[in-house]
This record gives C-alpha cells, sequence and structure tokens, in this order.
C-alpha cells in the first residue's frame, strides 16, 4: 500500500512539473514570438508580393547587397540551401510603435533567401549615433509560428558584437528626418542565426528533449545588406 501511495505521489508531481514547464515555456515562446511579429508584415503567412498586394508592405528593388549563407534543418542537421546571392529586393513594413523620446521606430525590413525564409532587421533612428546602442535581427520561416532574435551591442560607433554566439558586424549610418539610422551592416566573422516553431506540439518536444531550435542559418563573413 505505502509503495502505492509512493507511486501515485511520484506520478503526480511529475505531472504538476510538467504543467508548469509546459506553462513556463509556452510564456517565454509567445514573449519571443512577439518580439518578432512586431517586425513582420501583418501579411505573415502570404506570399510577400500578396501583403504588398493588401498594403501592408512596400518592396524595394535594386542592388541591396550580397550574402553567402548555408541553411540547415537542426532536427536532422541536413543542409537545405546553400550559396552565394546577390540581394536583389527588401521589403518595408511600417507600422506605429511608441519609443522613447529621442529614439524612433521607422520599420521592419526584411529580404528573402530560399523557400519562405527570411531575414530580417528592425530598424530605429536615434537622435544622436551614441543612443542606438543595440538592434535586433531574425531568421523566419513564412508561414510558421516562430521564435527568433539575434541580438548586437554597440562596442564602438560603427561595431557592434553578437550577444549570443560569435561574430561583429560593422554598420554604416544614413540620416533620415532628423535621426540617424542603420543604412548598411557587414558581417565580420561566420555568424549563426536559429529560429524555433512555436506551435504546442514543438512547446513539448522542448520539454522533453531540450530541443531549442527547428532552423539555422549560417551567414558567412563578408556578407552584408544595405538596407
Amino acid at each position: 500500500m505505502r509503495i502505492k501511495r509512493l507511486l501515485l505521489v511520484l506520478i503526480a508531481i511529475n505531472i504538476l512539473f510538467f504543467l508548469s514547464e509546459f506553462f513556463v515555456y509556452a510564456e517565454t515562446a509567445e514573449v519571443l514570438k512577439g518580439k518578432i511579429t512586431a517586425d513582420l508584415p501583418a501579411g505573415l503567412g502570404k506570399e510577400p508580393n500578396q501583403a504588398v498586394a493588401a498594403g501592408h508592405l512596400e518592396n524595394k528593388k535594386g542592388v541591396h547587397g550580397f550574402i553567402k549563407y548555408k541553411l540547415i534543418n537542426a532536427d536532422n542537421n541536413v543542409v537545405m540551401s546553400s550559396g552565394e546571392k546577390g540581394i536583389q529586393e527588401t521589403f518595408v513594413e511600417k507600422k506605429d510603435i511608441a519609443c522613447k523620446p529621442g529614439k524612433v521606430y521607422f520599420e521592419g525590413r526584411y529580404f528573402k533567401i530560399y523557400d519562405g525564409f527570411i531575414i530580417g532587421f528592425s530598424n530605429y533612428g536615434c537622435k544622436d549615433k551614441a543612443s542606438l546602442d543595440g538592434f535586433g535581427m531574425w531568421l523566419n520561416r513564412l508561414p510558421h509560428d516562430v521564435g527568433s532574435w539575434e541580438w548586437y551591442d554597440k562596442t564602438d560607433e560603427n561595431t557592434f558584437k553578437k550577444l549570443q554566439g560569435d561574430g561583429v558586424v560593422k554598420v554604416e549610418y544614413r540620416a533620415r528626418e532628423g535621426y540617424w539610422e542603420i543604412a548598411k551592416i557587414k558581417f565580420i566573422g561566420d555568424q549563426v542565426f536559429r529560429c524555433e516553431k512555436t506551435d504546442p506540439f514543438n512547446v513539448i518536444k522542448n520539454i522533453f528533449f531540450k530541443h531549442n531550435e527547428d532552423w539555422r542559418c549560417i551567414i558567412s563573413d563578408g556578407s552584408y545588406i544595405e538596407w
């Protein structure tokens, strides 16, 4: 009888632990998802050109840079796509996001790399360059719900260091509407961007198998983007 009661207690403890982990991770996933979707087009889940047609986006054509990349399925470590490509088009979303005095949110920007995968940048402006002390980028795969946030901290006026993992970027600024914004990002050293699906099944998989990424993209040294 005591063994049976002990087993029941252990089962109850495991159930409570699972539920607590589930809700904590689900909340974390929503926060992470919120960071990315704050800068994604309102037409998320549609093809970019459909969102443009709906009036959400303004796409910019021209030479916007060059990227050398390797896109990997993190579940099986299979390379889905790799190569070098010129960036011929970027997509821009404008929306109102409140900022502290001296700072303004201009837009989220992104470009396509392969089969719905996009790399994006959250574009803020500051009254002086010193106040622009960091910025976020992300990897996403439309139309999935994902979490991705790659943060860069300023180390000097034109250099930002990746917070998670190795690598730095060099930036160039331009004046815009009385603010300074980042106009160009150049990658110094190979850098890894990761994204993770935030659906309930993936939440459970993370709890049991410590799974924290579905795809990753290695951006090679020398790649650059002119926004």
